[in-house]
């Protein structure tokens, strides 16, 4: 069904407003927190990989509420360019 995800993509992206740190500007943008790693292998892993891509794209486009939205809305700005 779409809209659902996976537990071990739960498991490994979380949102700011989640972390449990102090609330930013950042967390009304659903900006996912990217952790931190000590060598390039760490930084290719869809752990740290998908945050990074997640926070790349504009505001607008993450603070899609439905799945249905969102794949509009990233469709159109992926054939725009």
């Amino acid at each position: 069904m779409p809209g659902e995800v996976p537990t071990h993509l739960t498991d490994d992206i979380n949102l700011v407003t989640d972390s449990g740190c102090r609330l930013l500007r950042s967390a009304v943008d659903r900006t996912c927190v990217v952790p931190r790693t000590h060598n390039t292998y760490g930084n290719k892993s869809f752990t740290v990989a998908g945050p990074r891509v997640w926070n790349s794209l504009p505001s607008n486009l993450r603070r899609d509420n439905s799945y249905g939205q969102l794949e509009q809305t990233l469709k159109t700005f992926l054939l725009g360019r």
